[in-house]
């Protein structure tokens, strides 16, 4: 008879990282080379914006490294950045204000060949003896398993969008390796006002940019 786990996953219970957690059976996901990811960010940051704020769901002062938050898509971007705003609207077309998105342009980026921890499997949620509720829960915990991570080491996380669940998005570590000029190429791709494709996708959601939006929409 097979003895029962001593340390059994609490199905959808965050919890801190365990204090005796082997950090090198943690298991790690190779990321290839050569995928494209996106930012809807400010015109004023850097092109590579490394995070160190609090208020982010990696990021934190007091981490060893700072984090970059890219999303697959310049839709996921988009929402990454406005999403509670536009969930908070109760009306049919939801909308952002033109004068918030105008101060933001598209950066797209080529990451390079990394080493992640993947949130949205399994196999290697059980090697961190935690399930996924660890990495929705409240930023204390969160941060907590970032912490972890930047000592395992990888490279980074990958976890799915909070307002597309069917996305996955990157936080990839600011290791001095990282940080280093050109290793993450970066250039600007555009402006969201001025990218019909995009508005036209939004649209398609019922999400539209306030002022641009009436004018597509009127007829003539």
């Amino acid at each position: 008879m097979t003895a029962p786990d001593p340390k059994p996953l609490v199905r959808g219970d965050p919890k801190l990282p365990p204090a005796d957690l082997d950090k090198s059976k943690i298991a790690r996901t190779p990321w290839p080379a050569g995928k494209r990811f996106y930012r809807c960010a400010d015109k004023s940051r850097p092109l590579v914006d490394w995070d160190a704020r609090a208020r982010s769901r990696f990021s934190h002062p007091s981490l060893p490294f700072p984090v970059l938050y890219l999303a697959p898509s310049k839709e996921v971007a988009f929402l990454e950045c406005y999403g509670d705003e536009i969930n908070d609207q109760f009306t049919e077309l939801r909308l952002v204000s033109k004068a918030e998105v105008e101060a933001r342009q598209w950066i797209e980026f080529d990451v390079p060949a990394l080493s992640l921890f993947d949130t949205s499997s399994a196999q290697s949620l059980r090697s961190a003896r935690t399930d996924i509720s660890s990495f929705l829960a409240h930023y204390s915990v969160t941060q907590a398993w970032s912490k972890v991570l930047m000592e395992t080491p990888v490279d980074g996380i990958i976890y799915r969008s909070r307002h597309d669940a069917n996305q996955l998005c990157l936080a990839i570590f600011g290791t001095p390796a990282l940080q280093k000029a050109n290793t993450i190429p970066a250039r600007i791709a555009g402006e969201p006002t001025e990218d019909k494709s995009f508005l036209a996708k939004l649209l398609e959601q019922n999400i539209g940019v306030l002022g641009l939006t009436a004018e597509r929409r009127s007829p003539g």
